[in-house]
């Protein structure tokens, strides 16, 4: 499987990564390791994945919840055109 964060995901994972750094340091640090242990998970053959909730769901996506942290990575299948 072929994993790829968006620009948006990527912005959003460095301003959380400060704020959480300013409110307590190496907790900053902690939300990069549990992102980054979240998407070895996502290379796995059976993550532990839960459907989004809502719109979302409808097109398929799921998410990995973050440990520790109140975020998820989302997943969907991304579509090859020939």
């Amino acid at each position: 499987m072929k994993v790829r964060v968006s620009r948006e995901a990527a912005t959003e994972l460095e301003e959380a990564s400060s704020w959480y750094e300013q409110e307590e340091v190496g907790l900053g640090e902690r939300l990069i390791n549990a992102f980054e242990q979240a998407l070895k998970l996502l290379v796995e053959p059976n993550p532990p994945l839960v459907p989004v909730p809502h719109k979302a769901a409808e097109s398929g996506a799921k998410q990995l919840i973050l440990h520790g942290f109140p975020f998820s990575l989302v997943t969907s299948k991304e579509t090859k055109l020939s």
